[in-house]
């Protein structure tokens, strides 16, 4: 853009064409970036029953431990990250590992019923520590009908994009600069109409202190095979997720963002009189854009009916 407005003002830049290929590149350079992001995990499961017969069948266990190290470097490109460019405006540097176990008890306690209940701990270095617990039955009256329902906690680590070295840009709303600005009115004398009435840029930051997303859900469902080959299922589902991972800009009524000014320049000026102008330095300089970190707030609840009819037969 400086490069253009360099063109512009020096006279090199013909609007309708024809411009040098020297030139075209200093305008809209041609540039690369590359993105790497990598994943290495490890699963040990292991599973046996415990007792032969626990009520009207076997108790089985299940224990296991996963480990996982995500990397990412997603840096902005060089242009980018000087600002002569915005087209590739996001980046993301950081990396997180987690190490969990996790079990599983399965029994049949009465004829009909099965029932099992498991958990998992999990440590992240990106936050610390979660714990979820999960349950589900399974009461089968009859060979052709089933009863099923589920309860289990869950949660979402903050991932490096949130809690690592990265940021991008996003717009959301029209705002009065509070300095240049501040009561809204184009003609008012001193004020910038310019920062009237504007939709400044935001740039994502990160924020170490991030808690994780959680969630319960909840399922409580039919399960129905009229005739061999045909499975027909009907569940009701209610998840609600806490602590949603969101920008602070326009979800924290008491926001106050901190902008970032460039230098102050001449500008249109109101001179209070009619929609007069004069140039003028104001006092400060414009609005570039402001910061807006993640943060944990509100929630999300949802509820519904899943239906599910499959035929299966032999060729």
């Amino acid at each position: 853009r400086q490069n253009l407005w360099n063109a512009i003002t020096g006279g090199q830049w013909n609007v309708l064409g024809g411009n040098s290929p020297a030139l075209v590149d200093a305008v809209s350079p041609r540039f690369s970036n590359t993105l790497e992001s990598t994943l290495n995990y490890v699963d040990l499961v292991g599973s046996r029953e415990i007792l032969p017969s626990f009520g009207a069948g076997p108790l089985a266990f299940a224990a296991g431990y996963h480990w996982h190290k995500r990397e990412q470097n997603a840096p902005a490109s060089s242009l980018t990250a000087i600002g002569a460019v915005a087209n590739t405006s996001a980046f993301t540097i950081g990396d997180e590992t987690n190490q969990a176990i996790f079990a599983e008890l399965r029994a049949t306690p009465i004829k009909a019923v099965e029932v099992s209940l498991s958990s998992r701990y999990d440590h992240y270095d990106t936050y610390g520590n979660s714990f979820t617990p999960a349950a589900n039955f399974k009461w089968q009256p009859v060979s052709n009908f089933a009863v099923r329902g589920t309860f289990a906690r869950g949660f979402r680590a903050p991932n490096p994009a949130e809690v690592g070295n990265a940021g991008s840009f996003f717009t959301f709303n029209s705002i009065n600069d509070p300095i240049l600005c501040a009561n809204g009115n184009q003609n008012t004398a001193g004020n910038v109409p310019t920062a009237c009435g504007f939709a400044p840029p935001y740039v994502q930051t990160t924020n170490p202190d991030l808690q994780p997303e959680k969630s319960k859900s909840y399922t409580l469902g039919l399960v129905y095979e009229p005739m061999r080959g045909l499975n027909m299922t009907l569940d009701y589902y209610k998840i609600k997720i806490n602590n949603l991972v969101v920008t602070q800009a326009g979800n924290d009524p008491n926001f106050v963002p901190t902008w970032v000014r460039g230098p102050a320049l001449p500008v249109d000026v109101a001179t209070g009189v009619g929609d007069g102008r004069v140039v003028a330095t104001p006092s400060v300089g414009p609005i570039l854009y402001g910061l807006s970190p993640y943060i944990n707030a509100g929630a999300v609840q949802t509820h519904g009916i899943e239906a599910d009819v499959r035929y299966r037969w032999r060729l």
